[in-house]
């Protein structure tokens, strides 16, 4: 057996990461500057810069060759570090940047405390996929590395669109500016300038190329948010004009619902043009539940209890979760810890797959999913794909990926046997292959090929 190498690893990587902390200058002057109100949100920006290469430099120097089994990283090492240390990196950079908005408010005599950014957890998931899909050691770590830094930036990117879109609704009229560092790529040099809060965040939705939040890897811009910069709205009292505030409001939200259902919309269209004719959204999870009833009836007991235990998200004492030892094994990147769990992982995959392939789908339909690395799917997909027939039933942030699924697939609707029903989960069974078929910035649309139903 193998030796466990991730607890000596997570102390050497902390020990390196305060130690390396207390040596930066930078991180010195941050927080004498914090100390003295004197920081702003370029301050935020180059304080994550210099955690998240912190932490870069402490995973190159720990995350060596020589301890890896057979030199390769697995998915019970890269994930185990990764979240914990990443999620580190989170407090540490949320809490400066809340502390300087904390600060900016009072300057700009608004009553607003500071929101925190949302640990992106989907961002983390999406770094560990592309971490294990490196054979070469020298090109997996400096896509962890680079993707490390990445992530911190990105912390307080996500920390002014949340605090923007806070005092937007509380009135205000929030300004985004985005600044150029050192040499500007082609992908930077057009997002650079000032932003309406508002129309940023239509941007972010509708338009990658557009969007002043966006980040490619190595980017080095700067997004910030000075609530002196924006100008108070009238706090007003008369009826007529509390009616044009709210119309204004109306509007604002009827265009995010339009934008909301553009990925659905044009995802019915391709279905359409290719010849199938996916349910409506407000039939799709009844019929789907109705023929799931007929289904589960033909499954065994251990059918049945895998794909439950499938949808839990409990840990186990390792803190992973059953499908991700599972899809882990499937793709190669986790090493069950001893036979008896080797076993257990291969029975549970086989009944899933057992009972999947017992479900006739009798209807075309569109299922919805959130991918950080939507092009992974033009690759055979080897574990179980889990999607959600409605797009609020989603996990993550927003659906970024739409998948049409003729009928006669293999998959089934699992509502019933799931742990979580109001994700109205569809479970696509392992080793299937797909076609990209459109794809919009950030927004894709694969077709699920099929042996059964190629047309």
């Amino acid at each position: 057996m193998n030796k466990d190498i991730v607890p000596e690893l997570l102390e050497e990587i902390k020990n390196a990461f305060v130690s390396k902390s207390k040596e930066s200058k930078i991180l010195k002057e941050k927080l004498i500057k914090l100390k003295n109100k004197k920081a702003d949100h370029i301050d935020s920006n180059e304080f994550a810069q210099e955690v998240g290469e912190i932490l870069s430099s402490a995973l190159r120097e720990n995350i060596t060759e020589e301890i890896l089994p057979d030199g390769k990283i697995y998915y019970n090492i890269i994930d185990r570090v990764l979240n914990p240390n990443l999620k580190n990196n989170y407090d540490i950079i949320n809490d400066y940047a809340k502390n300087i908005q904390e600060d900016l408010n009072k300057k700009a005599d608004i009553e607003l405390k500071a929101i925190d950014a949302e640990f992106n957890q989907n961002r983390v998931d999406g770094i560990v996929e592309s971490v294990l899909k490196k054979d070469d050691y020298s090109v997996m770590i400096n896509d962890l590395c680079s993707s490390v830094e990445n992530f911190s930036r990105a912390i307080v990117d996500d920390f002014i669109e949340k605090n923007a879109d806070f005092h937007s609704k509380a009135g205000l009229k929030p300004i985004i500016e985005r600044k150029m560092h050192g040499g500007a790529c082609s992908f930077c040099k057009p997002l650079a300038g000032t932003y309406d809060y508002e129309e940023a965040k239509i941007l972010a939705k509708t338009d990658l190329k557009r969007n002043p939040f966006a980040r490619h890897r190595h980017c080095r811009c700067t997004v910030t948010y000075d609530p002196r910069n924006g100008k108070r709205k009238e706090i007003v009292h008369s009826a007529e004009k509390h009616k044009a505030l709210d119309e204004k409001r109306d509007r604002i939200d009827l265009a995010n619902r339009i934008v909301d259902n553009k990925l659905s919309n044009i995802a019915k269209a391709k279905a359409l043009e290719l010849g199938y004719n996916p349910l409506p959204d407000d039939k799709v999870v009844n019929i789907l539940r109705e023929d799931a009833e007929k289904w589960i009836k033909t499954l065994s007991e251990d059918e049945i209890k895998a794909i439950s235990k499938y949808t839990h998200n409990g840990k186990d004492s390792d803190g992973l979760k059953l499908f991700e030892k599972i899809n882990g094994m499937l793709e190669g990147r986790y090493i069950p810890k001893d036979i008896k769990e080797k076993e257990m992982i291969i029975r549970n995959a086989a009944n899933i797959e057992n009972a999947l392939l017992k479900n006739q789908l009798k209807h075309d339909i569109i299922v919805y999913r959130t991918e950080d690395f939507p092009e992974s799917l033009n690759e055979k997909v080897k574990k179980f794909l889990s999607t959600s027939v409605t797009k609020r039933g989603v996990l993550g942030n927003e659906a970024n990926v739409a998948i049409i699924i003729p009928k006669g697939s293999q998959g089934s609707y699992i509502e019933i046997l799931s742990k979580y029903k109001n994700q109205r989960e569809y479970l696509i069974n392992k080793n299937m292959d797909f076609i990209e078929i459109y794809e919009s910035g950030k927004n894709y649309i694969y077709l699920l090929k099929d042996d059964k139903n190629e047309r």
